[in-house]
């Protein structure tokens, strides 16, 4: 609709992204990424376009423009990125540089990015941005997979989810539950498996529940 503000074609290529539809994705992130991002001039749009972008190149995986965008964004990492006139804040660039080192399989550099973000997070308590700088600092843990990864990603990734519960991030709590139980080696190509078995054992053994039943003859059953 405003071919004159091409920053806002980024938020386009990034929802693409978010839900998956990558060939679209792709189609609009080529069209942005000629000349070297060419068409986004450096105005009041840039830092915001640079951020969804590096959000879009992550998420698709560009290992090559993840190197650009990455050097872009360098000088700025401890900035945090507003978007126009104080619209909203993005959080700190460290977060996106971490995310494109984590494309780029760099994952010293990641890992020093995301620590400066969590720690610019808190300095601003920016909750939701900290909520996410745990999940995908977890996320980029668990692909380097060292000695001590596991269990720091697990760490990371409780308190993702305790953000997530706080603020009702309904994205960042179910990405955040999937890349724990996946940690944790939970087979997650069949989720109903475990109701599954307690319902073929109860049908098959039937057990006597009347002493667990309140005075109206319901029972309650808790999983976890």
């Amino acid at each position: 609709m405003y071919p004159a503000l091409p920053a806002w074609r980024t938020a386009l290529a990034f929802n693409y992204a978010e839900r998956d539809m990558e060939a679209d994705a792709r189609n609009e992130f080529e069209i942005l990424a000629k000349d070297d991002f060419g068409i986004l001039p450096r105005d009041a749009n840039w830092p915001i376009a640079m951020a969804l972008l590096a959000e879009t190149c992550a998420l698709i995986g560009d290992k090559e423009r993840s190197g650009y965008l990455y050097d872009e964004l360098l000088p700025f990492g401890d900035k945090a990125i507003v978007v126009g006139p104080c619209v909203d804040c993005y959080g700190p660039s460290h977060r996106l540089l971490g995310r494109l080192a984590t494309t780029m399989e760099r994952w010293d550099d990641a890992a020093r990015h995301f620590e400066d973000a969590m720690a610019m997070n808190a300095r601003m308590k920016a909750g939701r941005w900290s909520g996410w700088a745990f999940y995908q600092y977890a996320d980029m843990l668990l692909r380097r997979d060292r000695p001590g990864d596991r269990e720091k990603a697990l760490s990371l990734l409780s308190q993702a989810l305790d953000v997530a519960e706080r603020l009702g991030l309904t994205a960042l709590l179910e990405r955040s539950l999937k890349l724990k139980l996946k940690a944790q080696g939970v087979d997650l190509s069949d989720l109903g498996t475990s109701i599954d078995t307690v319902a073929r054992e109860a049908l098959a053994e039937q057990p006597d529940l009347k002493p667990h039943a309140a005075p109206d003859g319901t029972v309650t059953i808790m999983f976890s």
